[in-house]
């Protein structure tokens, strides 16, 4: 769901706090306020919700944001930590940031991927390096996508958007985290592995290019895909997809937006 500004363009950037407590939520307010005047971003929203519930059903209905600061506990509803696992149930990736009184939680809010664990009452300067980390991390991806045309529609991936691709009847099918099926296109493995980063994207098998960001396990005969989804993988490929998937999560490859 894309949210019209006041000056008729699109949000670049959505932020969401939810916070119960009048006290501590006006000062996450005015930070960011604060952060979006010095850095000049006006293409930045900002929704608030006090109620944990409410913000679940939101983003059950597809309900989109890129940065949560998010209170652990509301009184009366699920805490915080209980709303951040049914956020990752749903799939969703956005940049979770508790804000809390109660260190005991830290550990578990880290099984999350929280970004940032910071106590309250939150100073501007944590508020303003998470707003920074998002809003950068959002202009790489923008950056770094893949223009395709399917069915007669036109398509924009980003590459952390991309699962694997593959070649069959002249054909070669795109398979995505955003679409319910694989997108069809009149094209050859050659000409897509052209258009994409090799560091990121890597044969596998003669009939199969991978993202290496989405792959959580290599074994002699298959690449196991975030989602628990599996691709095969021939004996010509192994040692490279293995070398790629261990430079990856080292960090010693770029990853162009996408997340370790």
């Amino acid at each position: 769901q894309r949210i019209t500004l006041k000056d008729g363009g699109y949000a670049y950037m959505r932020i969401t706090i939810c916070e119960d407590m009048d006290f501590y939520l006006v000062p996450i307010q005015k930070a960011i306020q604060h952060w979006m005047a010095a850095s000049g971003h006006t293409d930045v929203i900002v929704t608030v919700f006090k109620s944990s519930e409410d913000l679940l059903q939101r983003l059950e209905t597809k309900f989109e944001e890129d940065l949560l600061f998010l209170d652990i506990q509301i009184q009366g509803e699920m805490n915080g930590i209980e709303l951040a696992h049914k956020i990752r149930e749903l799939g969703l990736d956005t940049v979770i940031v508790f804000c809390t009184n109660f260190p005991q939680f830290v550990y578990e809010g880290y099984t999350v991927n929280a970004l940032r664990f910071l106590p309250k009452p939150v100073s501007e300067s944590d508020i303003s390096y998470c707003c920074d980390y998002v809003y950068n991390r959002l202009s790489i991806e923008s950056k770094n996508t893949l223009a395709i045309i399917s069915a007669g529609k036109r398509y924009v991936l980003h590459y952390h958007e991309i699962l694997y691709v593959e070649a069959c009847s002249h054909c070669i099918y795109i398979s995505t985290t955003t679409t319910s099926a694989p997108l069809k296109i009149n094209a050859t493995l050659s000409d897509i592995v052209s258009s994409l980063p090799p560091e990121l994207f890597l044969p596998c098998h003669r009939s199969y290019i991978v993202n290496v960001a989405h792959i959580r396990l290599v074994t002699r005969t298959e690449c196991l895909l975030s989602g628990n989804i599996s691709i095969p993988i021939s004996r010509t490929y192994t040692l490279s997809v293995n070398q790629a998937f261990d430079r990856y999560h080292q960090g010693g490859i770029y990853n162009y937006g996408v997340d370790n």
